[in-house]
């Protein structure tokens, strides 16, 4: 192959990555990267002295040391100076139909789980800094927990799940040891099936809203229509449509008067009967099919994006089309 179809076949595979229908661990890597993304931009907006003193460390950390750095309490000690302050659901007490069960909230702080990847190292949690932020038997049958711990000189949490009524022992972690700061909001869904739990954790008294979709009016404009959800035992929380592609869902939160756009963490593999084929395409049919679509890939791996104009409808029914292009390329035509 030469480097022009490298190129091209490089491209071709980011489509299909992108038009991959809903569910899956493509959906949960998607989302968890976009989170991440949004996040880190967040905590350098909002945080720039904290920036300075997390970057000081870093070259610390990759410069000429070898080993640790610093001894265990020296790290203790630097790694309390410089940590960001701790998310607000932190310093609140449990919410949540199980916030007053003090044996289970204990139990699942004890579930051990590992900090963020920092520069190729696995940051572990001090098991003395969990705390349980959130923990109940949310619509749809299942049991979720959400735990906050500080991890060097980052804020961390894990959300674990299970079915309703499980001992924390029968919990498993869905996300973990990914990265939190101060004034993020976590807003939580399982898109297992065609309706989904939907828990967002903000300020007591904060509200939130939902829409499933991006759709066209009978005016050819685009529109949302967003529904609040209701307060249940402290947090926004409800069973609600799940989106019909992976970045279809939106969250608002309601905070005094304010709507604030909130990212939207999704796990659960949805139900599908397409199979994506494994084997390499035909690039002489994938490409033109792929054109039809309106997805010209040129050989500089540049492509255009219709995306923009699109209703979420419509990029299902192109994420559909764009599988159909795969499975014919696989197969010769």
């Amino acid at each position: 192959m030469t480097g022009v179809e490298e190129r091209v076949a490089a491209r071709l595979r980011e489509i299909a990555a992108l038009a991959a229908p809903p569910g899956g661990d493509a959906t949960v890597t998607r989302t968890v990267a976009r989170a991440r993304a949004d996040r880190r931009r967040a905590a350098v907006r909002g945080a720039a002295v904290v920036a300075v003193v997390l970057a000081a460390v870093a070259n610390v950390l990759t410069g000429q040391h070898r080993g640790d750095p610093f001894p265990a309490r020296g790290w203790d000690s630097l790694a309390a100076l410089a940590a960001p302050s701790a998310p607000e659901s932190y310093d609140q007490p449990p919410r949540g139909s199980l916030a007053g069960d003090e044996e289970f909230l204990a139990d699942v702080a004890a579930l051990d789980w590992s900090g963020p990847e920092v520069n190729g190292r696995v940051w572990g949690n001090a098991a003395s800094s969990r705390r349980v932020v959130y923990a109940a038997d949310v619509p749809g049958g299942s049991r979720w927990a959400v735990v906050l711990a500080r991890s060097g000189v980052q804020w961390t949490y894990a959300w674990f799940t299970g079915p309703a009524g499980a001992d924390a022992a029968d919990l498993a972690l869905a996300v973990g040891s990914d990265r939190i700061v101060s004034g993020h909001v976590l807003a939580l869904m399982d898109t297992s099936g065609p309706t989904a739990p939907l828990v967002v954790l903000g300020r007591p008294g904060d509200g939130a809203e939902y829409s499933p979709s991006l759709d066209r009016a009978a005016d050819g404009s685009l529109v949302r229509t967003f529904t609040p959800l209701p307060e249940v035992d402290g947090v926004p929380l409800g069973e609600v449509p799940s989106p019909v592609t992976w970045d279809s869902g939106q969250v608002v939160l309601i905070r005094d008067g304010t709507r604030i756009d909130v990212d939207l963490l999704t796990i659960g593999e949805r139900p599908s009967t397409v199979v994506v084929p494994s084997g390499p395409p035909d690039l002489a049919v994938l490409v033109p099919c792929m054109s039809a679509l309106g997805l010209d890939v040129q050989p500089d791996g540049s492509r255009s994006d219709p995306s923009l104009g699109q209703s979420s409808a419509d990029r299902a029914a192109q994420n559909t089309a764009v599988l159909d292009c795969l499975r014919t390329a696989a197969t010769g035509g």
